[in-house]
């Protein structure tokens, strides 16, 4: 009896894990884009409302990612909203940088380093470079989970929240800006 409950569990933490695949926005007409993505899922705990978690899911099948790299560029996945609402990092007091939110990924060798989200100009977006994309491999889903500050300010209100793919050609300081294109994976609308 443990035995199936056990495997009964299972099966129920296997089937509350899938999410939906998804095929919109422009990505889908971008051969060097992954192949195929979830949507963005977003959650706020009400015992923890101070941050907002987001996750998203994407795989590159045998002939996208063969076209990707045949760009060599690097590959950055991003995370965006129209509005500054949430915060992964925010800029201090004296102009510093402060991380305030946190990032787990499934992703190979990836930095945060050249994130624009404490950009004063409004650029509000998460970013992940991966700088050996030819360590990504076919067939394997990567998984991205951001963890967001959010702006006490602006709780109840709406804003776009929508995921991208973008390649930059390997250049100096990290992008050789003649070499870049983006593509948007999914959009959506998300209250603050």
């Amino acid at each position: 009896m443990k035995r199936l409950l056990a495997l009964l569990i299972g099966l129920l933490l296997i089937a509350v894990g899938i999410q939906q695949v998804i095929a919109d926005g422009s990505c889908t007409d971008c051969n060097w884009a992954p192949s195929s993505w979830t949507s963005v899922s977003v959650i706020i705990y009400p015992d923890s409302p101070n941050y907002a978690e987001t996750q998203q899911s994407f795989v590159w099948y045998y002939e996208n990612l063969e076209a990707f790299l045949a760009l060599d560029a690097y590959y950055q996945y991003e995370i965006r909203r129209d509005r500054d609402v949430w915060d992964y990092m925010t800029i201090g007091e004296w102009g510093d940088i402060i991380v305030v939110g946190s990032y787990w990924t499934t992703l190979p060798n990836p930095t945060d380093t050249w994130t624009e989200e404490a950009d004063s100009g409004g650029d509000e977006e998460f970013e992940l470079k991966i700088l050996s994309p030819e360590d990504l491999s076919p067939d394997t889903w990567y998984v991205v989970y951001v963890e967001f500050w959010r702006d006490p300010e602006d709780r109840g209100t709406t804003f776009t929240l929508w995921s991208e793919s973008e390649y930059c050609g390997r250049g100096w300081p990290f992008c050789d800006f003649g070499r870049l294109d983006w593509c948007v994976m999914t959009e959506q609308t998300e209250g603050a």
